[in-house]
């Protein structure tokens, strides 16, 4: 593995890693706040936060380390961007299935508890 290697490699993770923590970031205060109204249990709301979190970070690690830098050793820089974008979209669409299914199971835990305005 060449040293381009390593370092693509490396940037690739860095970069969705820091976009899984973005997008944890984007999304926290909202549904702290609407977890807190349907849950009433901070160890709860603190569970489910630290969970999106961990998925996050692991639909990165899959998505980056499941893409492949075989490229040759008289590699342009370019070719080497291009592959992390690769990556990177792989990324960004695991990262909406993701977020449907964790969608879906927070709608689902809003119905059944039926959060009721005071």
């Amino acid at each position: 593995m060449t040293t381009y290697r390593a370092i693509a490699f490396v940037v690739n993770i860095g970069i969705a890693l820091g976009l899984a923590y973005a997008l944890y970031a984007l999304l926290q205060q909202s549904l702290r706040v609407v977890l807190d109204r349907a849950i009433r249990l901070p160890a709860g709301t603190a569970f489910y936060l630290r969970a999106l979190l961990l998925i996050f970070f692991l639909v990165a690690l899959s998505a980056t380390v499941s893409s492949p830098f075989d490229l040759k050793p008289d590699a342009h820089f370019m070719q080497y961007v291009w592959l992390m974008a690769a990556g990177l979209a792989h990324f960004f669409e695991n990262v909406f299935w993701v977020l449907m299914a964790y969608l879906a199971m927070v709608t689902v835990l809003l119905v059944v508890l039926k959060v009721k305005n005071e």
